[in-house]
């Protein structure tokens, strides 16, 4: 059976940490069926302040994920090398989208 690596691209990866390490999910880990890495969107903003999010264009309430600082952290999980005895990566990869409704 093939492990299933998942990436996760957050504004906070500490959230996933409780979750992801407990019950079922540890120990498909422990198994090596699966493995699961956080990847902080900020750590690919450009600026100094580590800029993610900006105001809707037009106005309006909440926030919007920046498509440039968004798009490199999802081209760090997409690009990830292809582990030992799996298949190209490349061709094998699902990216889920959740609207901010989850």
């Amino acid at each position: 059976m093939n492990k299933i690596d998942f990436y996760f691209l957050t504004l906070f990866p500490e959230v996933f940490d409780s979750f992801l390490n407990s019950s079922l999910l540890k120990k498909a880990q422990e198994k090596s069926l699966v493995s699961f890495e956080a990847i902080n969107i900020r750590d690919f903003a450009t600026d100094s302040n580590k800029t993610a999010d900006d105001a809707p264009y037009g106005g309006g309430e909440g926030m919007l994920l920046k498509a440039d600082v968004l798009y490199r952290a999802w081209e760090k999980a997409r690009n990830q090398p292809a582990k030992l005895g799996q298949p190209d990566i490349h061709q094998n990869t699902l990216t889920l989208y959740l609207s901010p409704q989850g």
